[in-house]
C-alpha cells in the first residue's frame, strides 16, 4: 500500500465521518484536530488525536521535488518493519472509529 494512499485514506474517512469542512480544514493536522477537537475533550478523543498526530507515516513525511517528479515517502528515519506496523495500526484505528 502506498503511504500517500494511506494518508489520503485517513483524510477522506475522517472528513466523511465527522463532516469536516475541507475549505476550512485542508491540512491533515487540521482535519485530525477538527475530528477530535480540544473542545469538550474526552479521554477517547485525546487518545485518537495523539495517535494520529504522532504517526510518522502520516505527518512526518518527506516530499522531494526532482525536476518533473514529486516523490512522496514517509520519513527516512524509520524502518520498514516499523512502517508496516504503523500502517496496520492506522487502518485498525480507522476501522474502530468508523464502526
Amino acid at each position: 500500500m502506498s503511504y500517500l494512499f494511506l494518508r489520503l485514506n485517513v483524510e477522506r474517512k475522517l472528513v466523511d465521518k465527522f463532516s469536516i469542512d475541507t475549505k476550512k480544514h485542508d491540512l491533515l493536522s487540521q482535519i485530525i484536530l477538527a475530528a477530535f477537537p480540544f473542545k469538550k475533550d474526552t479521554a477517547e478523543k485525546r487518545a485518537h488525536r495523539v495517535f494520529f498526530m504522532s504517526r510518522k507515516t502520516l505527518l512526518n513525511e518527506f516530499n522531494h521535488f526532482e525536476m518533473d517528479m514529486n516523490i512522496f515517502q514517509p520519513a527516512i528515519d524509520i524502518t520498514d518493519k516499523s512502517l508496516n506496523k504503523e500502517k496496520v495500526q492506522i487502518l485498525a484505528r480507522l476501522d474502530n472509529i468508523l464502526s
